[in-house]
């Protein structure tokens, strides 16, 4: 799976988040506690735009190919393949739009409005600033895989078990996108229904 959210961001986050939660432990500050509340909402509202795209296109990557044959295998025969599989990105899945009527804590440091990528997008950056108290907070927004294409190959096994069930089993190596890893793998089941239509099974 991708790493779906840039390391300099989370890092930028986390920090905010460490010095919102001292000085509110410290102080008791209702309005900090307020301004947590509003930097959390924006982070989850940030995080969904950017993420969704990237696990959409996982969840295509990770489901595809399982079946390659609707017949049902006799007991104990093994099949092995090597597939290969591409997964163009979306133009509309590349880059989203923010403004700062979206947000509660941060605004853009530049502008009203602006375009960013999604995780699957560009690596074009804008900075997000906001005040907590008396101390300013800026961030950069992260940066995405850069790739209009995504390819990779995966090995799947098949056994045929008892009652027209294979076990399958899929694995492929670590694809390095940019500054994050893909890999899919897992275990599934096929059960083959043909099996019960004697007009299905004599046709192969």
């Amino acid at each position: 799976m991708p790493k779906l959210m840039h390391k300099p961001f989370l890092k930028g986050l986390f920090a905010v988040l460490l010095l919102v939660s001292g000085r509110a432990a410290a102080q008791a500050d209702q309005e900090a506690i307020m301004q947590i509340g509003h930097l959390l909402n924006d982070a989850l509202f940030f995080s969904d735009k950017y993420i969704t795209p990237a696990t959409d296109a996982a969840v295509y990557q990770s489901v595809s190919g399982w079946i390659t044959t609707p017949k049902k295998r006799d007991l104990w025969e093994v099949s092995f393949g090597l597939h290969t599989n591409v997964f163009f990105t979306p133009q509309r899945d590349r880059n989203f739009t923010i403004n700062n009527s979206d947000f509660t804590f941060f605004q853009l440091e530049q502008g009203t409005s602006a375009t960013v990528p999604t995780a699957l997008g560009n690596d074009h950056q804008v900075y997000l600033t906001g005040t907590l108290g008396n101390s300013p907070v800026r961030l950069e927004t992260p940066q995405g895989i850069d790739m209009e294409t995504v390819a990779y190959p995966y090995l799947q096994g098949a056994l045929g078990l008892w009652y027209g069930t294979d076990l399958l089993v899929k694995y492929s190596p670590k694809v390095k996108l940019k500054k994050s890893d893909y890999q899919v793998y897992g275990v599934g089941l096929k059960h083959s229904f043909s099996q019960y239509f004697k007009s299905l099974e004599a046709k192969k």
